[in-house]
């Protein structure tokens, strides 16, 4: 069970990595972008060229190298503390201070409402409890704010698998 809790927890890793790397694209202008066939190399930069040397000879001539323009990138603060925050809330129930990851989780979903964490924080906790029914609530939390933000998982297979945990911790009664 700690070993399907520690693969959720990366997923959510993951899914932050790309939404990091979007907003990347999006601010530097290289959404859809292919590197080059051969590796970029820094404009005037040789490894056997130390600070007050002579340049080195080159006995072939070389094509000459791309330059690659200079960007500054900024990304949200919220990023760099969530990241930490969420997987305390993981470290604290591998730990089995439940009631400490619970709060910790509670308080994820107060500071960053806007990502899905806190829920699924709290259904790992319950889950860590054996409280499958309250663990079933808050997975379908995730879910229903997957389906309210479908812009921020542009993947359907994030969703599924908090469908299938659903259905493993509160199967649908027998008809």
């Amino acid at each position: 069970m700690l070993y399907f809790s520690r693969a959720i927890a990366q997923r959510s890793k993951t899914h932050r990595f790309i939404r990091m790397l979007k907003k990347f694209e999006t601010v530097i202008g290289t959404a859809g972008y292919r590197p080059p066939a051969r590796p970029v190399a820094i404009v005037g930069y040789s490894p056997q060229r130390t600070k007050g040397a002579a340049p080195v000879a080159n006995a072939q001539a070389k094509p000459p190298r791309p330059i690659v323009p200079n960007t500054m990138v900024y990304f949200d603060e919220d990023e760099d503390e969530l990241t930490p925050a969420s997987n305390a809330v993981v470290d604290l129930i591998h730990a089995g201070k439940l009631d400490e990851a619970e709060q910790a989780a509670r308080d994820l979903l107060k500071r960053f409402p806007e990502v899905h964490d806190g829920y699924d924080r709290l259904g790992m906790v319950y889950e860590a409890r054996g409280d499958d029914q309250q663990a079933a609530y808050y997975y379908r939390k995730v879910i229903d704010f997957i389906r309210e933000h479908p812009d921020q998982y542009p993947d359907p297979e994030f969703e599924s698998v908090f469908h299938k945990l659903v259905d493993k911790l509160d199967p649908p009664a027998p008809t």
